[in-house]
């Protein structure tokens, strides 16, 4: 009797996962029988789980029988999983199933395994999506075996009686784990009682419950890779705009949660209060799992975990400070992307320290405030304010460094000693720590000069790989490529023409016009040469197809594309750069060499345009 087709995992080494029970001892039975005839090597692994006392250790005891007299090398995995389950603060069911996939992982790894194989069958499918219905689920959770590398689920559209007829068939011994006929559990109930009814009523009703999840699972995929370019992730904290429609708001959401670490913990309730995030005023915050807050900041929505900073001060001077959360140096003279102050005008009894209820400050020709309605002002959150350094004197605050310092201590024609004050960029907070006084026209930096600095040396060991050897022609695509080509360029190492030419789809417009036209060609040939084409920005792929065919029209041998960033939610047509530095969602952006009507190409960072700069 033939379960399933065999061929794919011929002369690869399969281990199957094998408890003791019908379906397991089927699914390596099968594999057995098979596996002279395809070059199979078979092994198993069985996962004891320490929590059914005598019972567990018999079936233990089942399954070496069953391996050593078919000669089936088996490992053995053991635990104390309710103990797990106590320390990682989890239930018995995700801590046992956490253990699990951590022994699969180890075959894996260690014991050259190709492929892990589980017994999951059609019917746990249909069990497993009608639960999640009846619990509320969304499109995600129809996803019921989520592909895992390395494991595989041969079993997965063969039915329970097949299995079944399969047992008689070869008189197959198993073990029957008992809690399985206990119909206290949700699950049992399902299987036992609700499925069968449901396909006496309707014939068939398993069979379309998977199918429906299958179908809901490829809605799911394409929902969320539409989603996923709006996610901004960064050092454990991810960031998505309020702006989107509810179906990408709620994926873009989930993909947010599970790049920090929430992944199946999470609930229909906690999907539900994420989504009113959308329409609260700034500031209002929610509790997730694990420890995660989502909090509405300005326009964005802010998935994160909260680190606790120690009240620690260190006397202020010429040196660097250090604490949980952020860094100081200072030195004396000028510093580029640093706060310049007069160091004479701070008192001797300035410290560094954080923010403490009660300080004041009187900003760069401003008048005094609470530092509070300060950072408010600045539309820094207060999760962010408080981990900034301060120098400060008593509750009297002359720094905030990173952002700007007090009029009391800035350069005037009296200043002795020039001092400056440069936070680095340890955090994730780099928008208000990094130093660069973001431009008033702009809402937020989107990639900071570090991120840009990073990618491009990253850009140039890959361009250094792919044309050693060899002499490419560089071509920058004006104007707002320069910037980015210019640092390109000099972080390759490899010999390289440059040439420059332009085109142009946007104008004065913050979207593109659909009608690219060259408005500035090579000044020499590039016929038989290998063409690097270095872009700004790939949107609707309308001027870069323009580009292949300008290039592959006068001869060029090949031609690479590089692009700074790429706009996949607006593209048109199919086409894509060969590499990429970064992914950006739907903004119009500014900044690095990009501009809006020919201002904010010197910006050193990329940052997202205000709509009322480019609306007037």
């Amino acid at each position: 009797m033939k379960l399933f087709d065999v061929q794919p995992y011929a002369g690869k080494r399969v281990c199957v996962a094998l408890s003791g029970g019908r379906d397991s001892v089927a699914l390596l039975h099968f594999f057995f029988e098979n596996a002279v005839r395809y070059n199979i090597v078979l092994s198993a692994l069985t996962c004891e789980h320490g929590l059914r006392g005598k019972a567990s250790r018999a079936d233990l005891a089942f399954v070496e029988r069953f391996c050593r007299s078919r000669k089936i090398p088996l490992r053995v995995f053991r635990a104390d999983v309710a103990r797990l389950a106590a320390e990682q603060g989890v239930g018995v069911e995700e801590a046992g199933r956490n253990w699990r996939y951590a022994c699969f992982r180890r075959v894996l790894e260690e014991d050259g395994a190709d492929v892990i194989a589980t017994a999951h069958h059609r019917g746990d499918y249909a069990e497993t999506v009608l639960f999640r219905l009846a619990r509320g689920t969304s499109l995600a959770g129809m996803n019921a075996f989520p592909k895992r590398p390395g494991i595989v689920r041969p079993f997965l559209h063969v039915t329970r009686a097949a299995i079944d007829a399969y047992i008689e068939e070869n008189a197959l011994p198993y073990v029957e784990d008992e809690s399985n006929a206990d119909e206290r559990f949700t699950r049992n109930r399902l299987r036992r009682s609700v499925l069968p009814v449901l396909e006496e009523t309707i014939p068939g009703a398993a069979e379309h419950l998977v199918q429906f999840a299958e179908r809901a699972a490829a809605d799911e995929d394409y929902l969320s890779s539409l989603a996923r370019p709006y996610v901004t992730v960064e050092k454990g904290e991810a960031r998505v705009p309020v702006e989107l429609p509810a179906p990408l708001f709620l994926r873009a959401s989930l993909v947010a949660m599970k790049a920090c670490g929430v992944t199946q913990d999470y609930t229909a309730v906690n999907l539900q209060d994420v989504a009113r995030l959308q329409t609260l005023q700034s500031g209002r915050r929610i509790d997730l799992p694990k420890g995660l807050i989502a909090v509405r900041e300005q326009r964005d929505i802010v998935f994160f975990r909260p680190t606790a900073l120690p009240e620690r001060e260190a006397a202020f001077g010429l040196k660097d400070f250090s604490a949980d959360g952020y860094a100081l140096i200072v030195s004396a003279g000028d510093r580029r992307n640093a706060l310049a102050v007069d160091l004479d005008a701070f008192p001797k009894e300035c410290v560094v320290r954080t923010r403490r209820e009660g300080d004041v400050f009187t900003p760069f020709k401003g008048t005094q405030r609470t530092l509070k309605k300060f950072l408010t002002d600045r539309k820094i959150p207060a999760r962010l304010g408080h981990s900034l350094p301060l120098v400060a004197c008593g509750n009297v605050v002359y720094a905030v460094c990173g952002v700007e310092i007090s009029d009391a201590v800035r350069i005037t024609e009296r200043t002795v000693r020039r001092g400056a004050l440069f936070t680095p960029m340890r955090t994730p907070e780099t928008r208000y720590k990094g130093v660069v006084s973001m431009h008033p026209d702009c809402e937020r930096i989107l990639i900071t000069e570090e991120q840009l600095a990073a990618k491009v040396k990253e850009a140039g060991r890959w361009i250094t790989e792919h044309f050693r050897g060899k002499s490419p022609v560089a071509v920058c695509n004006l104007k707002g490529s320069f910037v980015f080509f210019s640092d390109l360029v000099r972080a390759t190492e490899v010999d390289l023409e440059t040439d420059f030419m332009a085109v142009s789809s946007y104008g004065s417009e913050t979207i593109s016009a659909g009608r690219p036209k060259i408005t500035r060609h090579l000044f020499s040939s590039v016929e038989g040469k290998d063409v690097i084409l270095v872009e700004d920005i790939v949107d609707t792929g309308r001027t870069l197809i323009t580009l292949r065919n300008f290039f592959k029209e006068r001869g060029a041998k090949s031609v690479t594309v590089v692009a700074l960033l790429d706009k996949p939610s607006r593209r048109v047509v199919d086409s894509h750069a060969d590499y990429t530095c970064f992914e950006v969602g739907d903004y119009f952006i500014v900044g690095y060499g990009l501009d809006y009507d020919e201002k904010y190409r010197n910006l050193p960072y990329i940052a997202v345009l205000k709509e009322s700069v480019y609306e007037k």
